[in-house]
């Protein structure tokens, strides 16, 4: 468990998704894709980036991280650790923005590069 102090708001982190393999399974647009989580948004779980294991292009977007979130009100990616899959957003996240001081932040974002899918967890 990681603990940062963010202003006068201590925020817990808990780092057991990190790592974690999974794979993407987008509703139509590509086939299905693996990568790992690559960070958390917060203690909640709600929001995650998935570094893809293998970046590719599609429409001339290239794909090599994306942040998720869950498309239901009360999911987070905590329930992959129990085998079960979230039905998710996704947007892909330009590598300079990943440089950044908070990736999550996706104010730039103008269109492009968003699809729905489902996060699972790759069996080992």
């Amino acid at each position: 468990m990681l603990i940062a102090e963010v202003g006068i708001k201590i925020v817990i982190m808990d780092q057991t998704l990190i790592n974690l393999r999974v794979k993407i399974i987008p509703d139509e647009i590509f086939s299905p894709f693996e990568g790992f989580v690559y960070i958390i948004n917060n203690l909640d779980n709600r929001e995650i980036i998935i570094k893809i294991s293998n970046p590719f292009y599609h429409d001339g977007i290239k794909y090599e991280y994306i942040l998720a979130s869950p498309r239901h009100e009360g999911k987070a990616f905590d329930i992959l650790l129990e085998h079960k899959e979230v039905l998710s957003s996704f947007l892909n996240i330009p590598s300079d923005k990943m440089e950044t001081i908070n990736p999550f932040d996706v104010n730039w974002w103008r269109g492009g590069g968003a699809f729905v899918g489902d996060v699972v967890l790759v069996e080992e």
